[in-house]
């Protein structure tokens, strides 16, 4: 894997399309140009598994460019967890905590995703208090959930 910069017309088509969702809306231009610039886009056929607690710490941040995927727990007793659409990034509370996701992501449809690799994601936190302050309340909401449901 090479280490290019992409295209300036790919860089701009991609902060265009980013500038519609949160927390993309808030950045910088110069911040989203270089969260833009740090993306790599893979392709998921319908029933296809992105990520799995099986396969350990997550690496990659994945924000939905188009499709739509659906995060369910491993647990058969478990209901559905989440169905992430475009713009929607995950698994951030995993990536920052350097473990492994506790849900299976799978594309509920064709499915194109913005991938970043977790180096060039503390890149982008350090560049942009929006996309950083984004992630941690993210986080924050996450740990919430998860202490009221064991609580109940």
């Amino acid at each position: 894997m090479t280490d290019r910069q992409p295209p300036a017309l790919l860089i701009a088509a991609t902060t265009q399309e980013l500038r519609r969702h949160a927390p993309f809306d808030a950045m910088a231009p110069a911040e989203l140009d270089l969260l833009a610039s740090r993306l790599r886009v893979r392709y998921f056929a319908r029933g296809e598994v992105l990520l799995a607690p099986a396969r350990g710490p997550v690496t990659e941040l994945f924000i939905v460019q188009r499709g739509e995927v659906r995060g369910r727990s491993t647990d058969p007793s478990q209901v559905e967890a989440a169905t992430l659409l475009e713009g929607e990034l995950f698994p951030v509370g995993a990536l920052i905590a350097r473990r492994a996701t506790t849900l299976e992501y799978t594309a509920a449809t064709d499915t194109f995703v913005y991938v970043l690799g977790e180096a060039r994601f503390l890149e982008v936190m350090a560049a942009s208090r929006e996309f950083h302050a984004f992630c941690t309340r993210r986080l924050a909401h996450l740990l919430e959930r998860s202490a009221s449901a064991v609580r109940e």
